[in-house]
């Protein structure tokens, strides 16, 4: 490593993942710029996936640790692991699943060399299938990251986009070790990935790499994917989940959150505390739509006028999923 430089950590989950685990452990030997060490946490996985990960690290062109779990964790305590025993000062998450392109450590390296003050950044993904053919679209296309988010983004305003959206798959995210301490432990309520940017991006400058660096597949074990659904499924979907149980869970995370902020006395701007107390009371209205049908239109229109649901959620479409579903 040159003097001076980053040491990259790469820190991976894995369960059950030997039918794809050895194409994304190639793709990793094949980076333009290699990691400095992958970290390899496996979460209790009965196949050859521990197997796979030690016959790799006798030929990998770096250091490959693995670490097996005495008892099945989960997927987010599986990559706090993983995050917990990387020795690099900028962490890369990693599934065991998907194909990185050749450029993407070094550009995450250049992105975080040409801006001291970026904490955390993360990049788009082409969706493939299983057998790594495009579906014709991206993940950012997926989630809708559309062009007017992306840029608020680049000025300055990812914790704004982050709190009101899910942009971020867990193995686009990079973000420097020294808040390795305030993301840890992850909360049981939160999902690894969405903890981990929303808790950074409160405290410092989240960012974006506007490329697809990697291909993000899609197959029938996938714990969670991205595969584009029609409007029909959507709905019978959010009928079946979109609760108010749903919307209690979402906010008492939102709570944890600020809970967490409090506790680990960070700087912060000053409307960092009331954006997330705000973002928990419309989660709450929302709950209470459900829950009190007779409250629900009142509610709701409480809700628009104060400008929480652009402010905090999808707009429009947060209004109609609340006035059908």
């Amino acid at each position: 490593m040159v003097k001076g430089a980053h040491k990259l950590s790469v820190c991976m989950a894995t369960y059950n993942g030997a039918r794809y685990l050895s194409q994304q452990l190639d793709s990793i030997a094949a980076q333009s710029r290699r990691p400095d060490e992958l970290v390899v946490s496996d979460d209790c996985s009965i196949d050859d996936t521990p197997v796979i990960v030690r016959n790799f690290s006798r030929r990998a062109p770096f250091p490959v640790r693995l670490y097996t779990n005495e008892k099945n964790l989960g997927i987010s305590a599986n990559f706090q692991q993983a995050v917990q025993q990387a020795d690099g000062d900028i962490l890369l998450l990693c599934d065991q699943d998907d194909v990185w392109r050749a450029e993407k450590i070094r550009r995450v390296e250049e992105h975080f060399a040409q801006d001291p003050d970026s904490a955390l950044v993360f990049h788009d993904t082409n969706v493939v299938d299983e057998h790594l053919r495009s579906l014709g679209y991206t993940f950012w296309d997926r989630v809708g990251f559309c062009a007017r988010d992306r840029q608020r983004v680049v000025e300055g305003f990812g914790f704004d986009v982050l709190l009101a959206h899910s942009f971020v798959a867990g193995a686009t995210l990079a973000f420097r070790a020294r808040f390795r301490s305030l993301v840890l432990p992850l909360p049981e309520i939160w999902l690894y990935d969405a903890w981990i940017v929303l808790t950074i991006a409160s405290v410092a400058k989240a960012q974006i790499i506007p490329a697809q660096l990697a291909d993000y597949r899609q197959h029938p074990m996938q714990v969670m994917g991205g595969r584009r659904q029609g409007l029909w499924r959507s709905w019978r979907e959010a009928r079946h989940s979109v609760n108010a149980q749903y919307f209690v869970d979402m906010a008492s995370r939102y709570d944890v959150l600020g809970r967490r902020l409090v506790a680990r006395q960070v700087s912060l701007e000053p409307r960092i505390l009331p954006m997330i107390e705000a973002r928990r009371r419309l989660c709450l209205a929302r709950a209470a739509m459900r829950s009190r049908p007779l409250l629900r239109y009142p509610l709701l229109l409480r809700e628009v006028l104060t400008g929480r649901y652009h402010r905090l959620a999808n707009g429009w479409k947060s209004v109609a999923l609340d006035v059908f579903v």
